[in-house]
């Protein structure tokens, strides 16, 4: 699977949160700098196992993933829960799980996915009051790892209850990865009209938020070719194709 990582991962931080206009535009390096700076300080406060920590180890985590690198952002999530443990609130807990499952799934390791997620939902469906947004969260990625596996009907049923749990939050992101869930789940139920449909909505909602250059937008648009080619459409495939390899460049480069 060639990703990216916000489809997967959500900022331990903030359940809601939105990038700033700056941070889509800043140079992944200097993220990445700044980061470890971050950390370095937290470190020296409160030592390498404290909640606190674990928030700077999930940002520099989001950092690598947003550079394609998921060996380093995989091992500084794992680090992240490490430094959770039975410290951190029940939430947290599973964000970092549901992010960990994330990365496996762009790594294409779909064997510690279904571990990673499985943990999350655990976590999540031990609670009474579960925010919407956290849940669809976790319901969109179960959906992508049933359609990686070939399940459509299962992906899309997972995919569409994230769509009904919209009606309890207002976050375009969250909209637009319930999006792409429901759209690759199409995709791999035959559906392709239907994932077309969906996939244009991903891409337009993530245009939206980071407009047309950010990382965030190759995943949506490099699924959107492959439902475009499986349509004949070879013009429409090569254009989204090309986009997308064009941005993964140019944040490498970064």
């Amino acid at each position: 699977m060639n990703g990216t990582t916000s489809l997967g991962m959500m900022r331990a931080t903030s359940l809601t949160r939105r990038p700033h206009t700056s941070e889509c535009a800043a140079s992944t390096r200097a993220a990445e700098t700044m980061h470890l700076q971050g950390i370095a300080v937290a470190e020296r406060r409160w030592g390498a196992n404290h909640p606190e920590v674990a928030t700077n180890y999930n940002n520099i985590s989001f950092v690598y993933g947003d550079q394609f690198d998921y060996a380093r952002a995989i091992d500084w999530m794992r680090r992240a829960i490490r430094a959770t443990g039975d410290q951190g609130d029940w939430e947290t807990t599973a964000l970092e799980h549901a992010n960990l499952a994330g990365l496996y799934l762009y790594a294409d390791d779909l064997t510690r996915a279904e571990g990673a997620i499985n943990r999350a939902w655990t976590v999540v469906k031990g609670h009474r009051e579960k925010p919407p947004i956290l849940v669809a969260h976790v319901l969109t990625l179960m959906s992508m790892m049933e359609a990686e596996l070939g399940h459509g009907d299962r992906a899309e049923t997972l995919a569409l209850e994230t769509v009904r749990l919209r009606s309890s939050y207002d976050n375009d992101e969250y909209f637009a990865r319930s999006d792409i869930a429901l759209g690759k789940a199409r995709r791999t139920k035959g559906d392709l009209t239907g994932a077309l449909a969906s996939l244009d909505q991903a891409v337009k909602r993530r245009e939206h938020v980071y407009g047309k250059a950010h990382s965030l937008v190759v995943y949506p648009l490099e699924t959107r070719a492959e439902v475009r080619a499986a349509l004949g459409d070879a013009r429409g495939a090569t254009e989204d194709a090309a986009r997308a390899s064009a941005i993964r460049d140019a944040v490498r480069r970064s």
